[in-house]
């Protein structure tokens, strides 16, 4: 089993920090754990451009290179996720729904439902 935590906060924040200790109870039940730090990938937000069929070859085909395809090939193959992000009046930060969009395209809802 394999769970992948995404922080989305300051490093070593506290939104960090409680993500490696709930990374570090599943490791202690023998599942393999890792963590990205989603300020440090180059992901740019989508400029609807319209030039890629996003919905028949998702964020791989996307014009834009960036890490956005990385991340996505590390959400499909873990078994879980846990997303650490700050809460900043009452939503997410900002890069977070930037990665949202790009990253999770229309085609995820297929790609989860698997």
């Amino acid at each position: 089993m394999r769970l992948l935590g995404l922080a989305c906060g300051k490093k070593m924040g506290n939104c960090e920090i409680l993500l490696k200790e709930a990374l570090m109870e599943a490791e202690q039940w023998g599942v393999e754990v890792e963590i990205v730090r989603l300020l440090d990938l180059d992901i740019k937000p989508c400029r609807h451009c319209l030039k890629c069929p996003r919905r028949e070859r998702g964020v791989e085909a996307c014009v834009i290179k960036d890490d956005a395809p990385f991340l996505w090939e590390k959400v499909m193959e873990c078994d879980g996720l846990i997303i650490s992000a700050p809460v900043y009046t009452l939503t997410p930060p900002g890069y977070l729904k930037a990665v949202a969009d790009r990253v999770f395209t229309s085609k995820a809802d297929d790609a989860f439902a698997q």
